[in-house]
């Protein structure tokens, strides 16, 4: 009786949180059904990559190469993230966000929190303490340029889509170098979990739309 006891007990104990986590994550649907709709109808392309190698690359309207955001996903996502935000992150001097897509959404969320936004351009401004840094993500390598950074600033990344959590890495270590405090950063979509390794590794939250 003892042994059928504990038995039922340790069952019970691993389906729980199993439980939560499926209720969890129909919620995020059900809360966002035109993103998932956008991510589930996204055209799958192949970039090409050094030698014979091929990346499958997502075409999510929101993202990097996404071209036409329908209103009610433009809608959706902007009054999502900024939900999030001032929930999660309520304290913070501004927005910075990274070109392409990124730059996107921190100038949607930054005018609706009353927030200013400064952008990682892609191409260099040609400012006098402008810093240029080399990213590299799955499928290619680009610069990021730096402008306009004071020690002990307090700020919010936002990007579009986490891939291999490159980009988001490259600009946590760049602002930790010119001494600035990232809070968090706050994306749309993630495409795997590698996402959680930066979690870890820079101990900062990282929130998602739909993960």
């Amino acid at each position: 009786m003892q042994n059928f006891l504990y038995l039922t007990v340790h069952i019970r104990h691993f389906k729980i949180p199993f439980d939560i986590q499926l209720t969890r994550k129909q919620e995020m649907f059900n809360e966002f059904p035109e993103l998932e709709k956008a991510i589930k109808t996204a055209r799958t392309i192949e970039l090409p990559q050094p030698g014979s190698k091929k990346y499958k690359f997502k075409t999510l309207p929101f993202g990097e190469r996404g071209t036409k955001i329908e209103a009610k996903l433009l809608k959706e996502i902007t009054n999502g993230m900024v939900d999030s935000i001032n929930k999660h992150f309520p304290d913070f001097d501004y927005i910075v966000s990274p070109e392409p897509g990124g730059h996107t959404w921190g100038i949607m969320a930054a005018l609706k929190l009353n927030k200013s936004i400064n952008i990682l351009r892609a191409a260099p401004s040609y400012e006098m303490e402008e810093l240029e840094v080399r990213r590299k993500t799955g499928y290619y390598q680009q610069d990021l340029y730096f402008n306009h950074f004071q020690k002990g600033e307090k700020v919010l990344i936002i990007d579009d889509v986490i891939s291999t959590g490159g980009t988001v890495e490259t600009i946590l270590e760049t602002l930790s170098s010119l001494e600035v405090k990232t809070i968090g950063v706050q994306a749309i979509y993630a495409k795997s979990k590698s996402y959680k390794k930066l979690e870890k590794k820079y101990s900062i939250p990282i929130k998602l739309l739909i993960s």
